[in-house]
């Protein structure tokens, strides 16, 4: 069981493979880089196993905290970059733990933020931006799964990194029809309608929402 000794060995081990299959699957350190499936599971499902192994001990702040540093391991080029985010999420079950995990989000990205601004290697800057505004979507989604959608709103504007205004609202945009609110996605394309010019796609249908 994961909560005993023998268990909680076992759930250090398993971690530490998964870090260095995750390093594997853009480092050649092994015959490919198809470390994953390799070894018959992919790295969303082997991190689902590991949140599980970490909650089955409680959803603690040390545990939520481990399953958040996960989040920064290399992709899996083979699956989508942001799917272990939705994976983290799917695992948080009350509003306490949602709101506990908020708080550790919020951190993490401080954090990144900081390590960012004494990056000087490009590539490693390149990952740092990818991490954070992985981590800025997964709190923005956070706060509207707990009906506080003008504070994830603004979590994100404070925070993801992009430099084309336009292409920061776009993708804010798709984030909120994604979650299916209509309204919010109205009320904050209105907000923006005279700062930023628009692409047609998203002039369409904003027309077609607003006469839905």
């Amino acid at each position: 069981m994961p909560d005993s000794k023998n268990g909680e060995l076992a759930t250090i081990f398993l971690t530490e493979i998964f870090k260095r299959l995750s390093t594997g699957s853009h480092r050649l350190l092994f015959s490919n880089w198809e470390t994953f499936k390799a070894i018959g599971i992919s790295q969303d499902e082997y991190y689902d196993m590991l949140i599980k192994r970490f909650f089955f001990n409680g959803y603690t702040e040390e545990n939520l905290q481990k399953c958040i540093n996960l989040l920064e391991v290399p992709k899996d080029p083979y699956e989508l970059s942001y799917s272990m985010f939705w994976t983290f999420m799917s695992n948080l079950e009350t509003l306490d733990i949602k709101e506990k995990t908020l708080e550790l989000l919020k951190n993490k990205v401080e954090n990144l933020k900081e390590k960012l601004t004494v990056t000087k290697n490009s590539h490693m800057q390149f990952e740092i931006k990818e991490d954070i505004n992985n981590f800025v979507k997964c709190t923005l989604e956070i706060y509207i799964l707990i009906n506080q959608s003008s504070k994830g709103i603004g979590f994100f504007h404070k925070n993801y990194i992009e430099r084309d205004n336009e292409v920061k609202e776009y993708i804010l945009l798709e984030k909120i029809e994604e979650l299916n609110l209509k309204d919010v996605w109205i009320k904050e394309y209105e907000s923006k309608i005279n700062k930023i010019d628009f692409r047609d796609y998203l002039i369409e249908k904003y027309h077609k929402f607003k006469n839905s």
